[in-house]
């Protein structure tokens, strides 16, 4: 897909190295557990993290609504007991989540996508940002936000590895099933008006509910604006967007679908 740059309160985010997709984030400046919270709900069929300590429901939910939509969901967390954790609400819910009882010894706080989904957007979610309210509002944390099938596939070698020494067989071999077609790949989206003035409808052809990435980008490729939405039909309030040519990116893990919008004043 295309590469694209990200300019945010003259701020970049979004960074082409070597031809990968790098999204870098800053704490407590940048909404991070938000992008995280983005980068989990996008998987389209296999998630597996590795923690210090996870106290944040808002990520816990979207693990679980993972797990229960039919994803294959895997788990370690060394600081179980932490007030607020989120370990035993993960365990109700049937999530596949261990504890890793040696003290000091996981101080991880990554997350890996779709490293076994063919066709999707394999990434990893890594850095210093513990998945924690302090890390959100208080603390000087980073993250990097990877979108790279390889590097996606070394970190699932280190989680298998640590998987199975937790469950005390330490040759076996975490490999989740790879996940079946399930999601729909963008074929296209009408975009109308167009020229338009100050508003613009977007009805993309997916089925309702199912939940897709809205992209739009100036002529030089910078990103100005990127949500995640499940609505068939959107209306966006371009009255205050200088007039010009921009592209409108519809996309999810599967595929994407880029058209040319004329804005006239």
């Amino acid at each position: 897909g295309n590469i694209f740059f990200l300019v945010c309160r003259s701020k970049p985010h979004f960074f082409n190295i070597g031809g990968k997709l790098v999204e870098c984030y800053f704490s407590p400046s940048d909404k991070t557990t938000e992008q995280i919270d983005r980068s989990i709900r996008s998987a389209g069929g296999d998630l597996q993290f590795a923690l210090l300590t996870l106290t944040r429901d808002d990520l816990s939910s979207a693990i679980i609504n993972k797990f229960q939509g039919g994803e294959n969901v895997a788990g370690i967390i060394e600081n179980t007991g932490d007030q607020g954790s989120e370990f035993n609400d993960l365990v109700n819910a049937g999530v596949e989540v261990l504890q890793h009882s040696q003290q000091f010894d996981i101080h991880h706080k990554y997350a890996i996508i779709d490293a076994n989904t063919p066709g999707s957007d394999p990434m990893v979610i890594t850095g210093s940002h513990n998945w924690s309210t302090a890390a959100e509002t208080a603390n000087d944390e980073n993250t990097l936000i990877i979108h790279d099938a390889e590097i996606a596939n070394w970190y699932l070698q280190e989680f298998s590895k640590r998987y199975c020494e937790l469950k005390g067989t330490p040759n076996c071999h975490y490999n989740p099933p790879i996940a079946t077609e399930k999601i729909e790949k963008v074929t296209d989206f009408k975009l109308f008006p167009n020229p338009a003035n100050s508003e613009v409808t977007i009805i993309s052809d997916f089925e309702l509910n199912s939940e897709y990435i809205l992209q739009i980008s100036n002529q030089l490729g910078q990103v100005i604006k990127s949500f995640t939405s499940n609505e068939k039909v959107l209306i966006l309030n371009t009255e205050n967007w200088p007039a010009g040519n921009y592209l409108i990116t519809v996309k999810n893990s599967k595929s994407n679908k880029t058209k040319k919008l004329v804005l006239i004043k």
